[in-house]
């Protein structure tokens, strides 16, 4: 099996296979918005996260399952407590930086402000919003974190590099999203992952995502999958999970007892059908600031975009 195919959540590609069905999927599209979607049971209130009940926990504070500030506004949950949700907040942070200069280039809502700007230390910046309703993209001269490679057909290629990543916590983040929404009779085997990105186990694990770029697709969204395994085969996890926010995909296989994900041969660049996709794999082999250099393209241009490259 192509783990790109079975991983990616790209429209242009086929997200089913013999191994894997989809178990959830919500997509967040700003142009065609969702209807507001709670999960969890209301009686009696319980944290799945560190499975108290109230009133031992309050549920004061609004639990988005997507981070808000990836747009979603529409996707919340009942069964997160508030010392929980401000943990997680945390590790959404280190995500958000991950990925920092594409969600510059969303034109999105990102919660109470529209505007988004990604800078790097030089002076160099990305940034949109739909407020000012265009993206513009500015690099100081010899900056070497904002590299302008080609132009061709109307798309514009930079490559980023985003200082100061912290892998370990994002992947985190990608953990807590899909504990969200994994079946409720499931969670009792999977207790040896909720205690690793809670915090609570002295025994690491050896998790890898799968960061994926999906370049030239259309209709590009964000969205939240949930995979389950449909067979017994061991040798691969029960639940994948994937992320998407405009051209990148997260995917996160999750461990069982009998699994655990190491570096596998997966080809750096592969195209199916007009997508193009350059997956790098990211580990959490410690807790430290790293760097990520990420490949955008731009384009065609639209009406109202700058560009301020010399």
């Amino acid at each position: 099996m192509n783990m790109i195919e079975m991983l990616n959540l790209s429209k242009a590609i086929d997200m089913e296979s013999k191994d894997y069905g989809i178990f959830f999927n919500f997509s967040i599209d700003d142009f065609n918005p969702p209807k507001p979607k709670i999960i969890g049971q209301l009686k009696p209130r319980y944290c799945r996260f560190c499975r108290c009940y109230e009133p031992q926990v309050t549920f004061e504070k609004e639990a988005h399952v997507i981070p808000q500030g990836f747009g979603n506004r529409y996707l919340t949950s009942r069964e997160q407590c508030d010392r929980c949700n401000q943990k997680c907040g945390f590790f959404e942070g280190s995500l958000m930086t991950m990925i920092s200069p594409v969600r510059g280039l969303a034109v999105s809502r990102t919660g109470s402000k529209g505007n988004i700007k990604f800078k790097t230390s030089a002076g160099s910046f990305i940034q949109s919003g739909v407020e000012v309703d265009k993206r513009i993209v500015t690099k100081q001269v010899g900056d070497p974190d904002l590299e302008f490679v080609s132009e061709e057909n109307g798309f514009v290629t930079l490559w980023v590099t985003v200082r100061n990543v912290n892998f370990f916590s994002s992947i985190k983040a990608l953990a807590m999203m899909a504990w969200h929404v994994i079946p409720e009779n499931k969670l009792e085997k999977l207790e040896h992952f909720r205690s690793w990105f809670m915090g609570e186990s002295k025994i690491e694990l050896l998790v890898s995502a799968f960061l994926q770029q999906v370049t030239k697709v259309d209709n590009l969204f964000t969205g939240l999958t949930l995979y389950r395994r449909r067979n017994d085969n061991k040798a691969l996890a029960p639940f994948v999970v994937t992320f998407t926010y405009e051209a990148l995909a997260l995917s996160l296989p999750i461990p069982d007892h009998s699994f655990h994900v190491e570096e596998p041969q997966i080809p750096l660049v592969n195209k199916i059908g007009n997508a193009e996709m350059r997956l790098q794999v990211i580990s959490t082999y410690k807790d430290a600031a790293e760097t990520l250099r990420m490949m955008i393209v731009l384009g065609p241009n639209k009406k109202g975009d700058e560009n301020g490259m010399p």
